[in-house]
């Protein structure tokens, strides 16, 4: 009788699991594409102000606003180094009319940053320049960035990052409910005030 003989296994053992996370460049690519749509609903928090100002003031956001959904969309479905170049630059440009105001109308010079408006909008687009900088400096960069999670991990967490800024962006606009005079209190009441 013979015995047989097992030997040891012949199957190739798995693999570790192994935790994928983004590169970086997908990173700061999905960060600027949300901080490009929380810009582009801040400054449309901001129209109605603007357009009662005067109303090239008002075009010129919606123009400003429009070019950044539309940046945010080009980056998420057709990543290049020229499309992060072209949103550097409206970032540049953005940023420049909110530090010095339109350079023609009645309000020549007069800039949202002094006036202490649009903080909001103006932090979210240095956000986008940056980044859009940052991948449009170096040509593997732009490549990674465009491959980390692919078209629909971008647009989640373009979405996400866009949801949680506009979030931001719609609570620095929301108006603070007038005082009644209820909750002063006079301070001479609260001092004769007894149990």
């Amino acid at each position: 009788m013979s015995a047989d003989v097992v030997g040891p296994a012949t199957t190739t053992p798995a693999a570790p699991q192994t935790w994928m996370l983004p590169s970086w460049p997908w990173t700061v690519r999905a960060v600027g594409i949300g901080c490009l749509l929380a810009a582009e609903v801040s400054n449309t928090a901001q129209l109605r102000q603007h357009f009662a100002d005067w109303s090239v003031s008002g075009g010129v956001l919606v123009a400003v606003g429009a070019a950044q959904g539309l940046l945010a969309a080009v980056l998420t479905l057709r990543p290049s180094r020229r499309s992060y170049q072209v949103a550097a630059g409206v970032g540049v440009v953005t940023i420049w009319l909110w530090l010095v105001g339109l350079p023609f109308g009645p309000h020549v010079g007069h800039s949202d940053a002094l006036r202490g408006v649009g903080f909001d909008a103006a932090g979210f687009q240095m956000a986008a320049a940056a980044a859009s900088t940052a991948l449009a400096s170096r040509p593997k960069w732009t490549a990674a960035a465009a491959t980390g999670r692919g078209r629909g991990g971008t647009v989640v967490a373009a979405v996400l990052i866009g949801a949680m800024a506009t979030a931001l962006a719609v609570l620095a606009h929301a108006p603070t409910p007038p005082a009644t005079g209820d909750e002063l209190v006079e301070p001479a009441t609260v001092a004769n005030h007894s149990h």
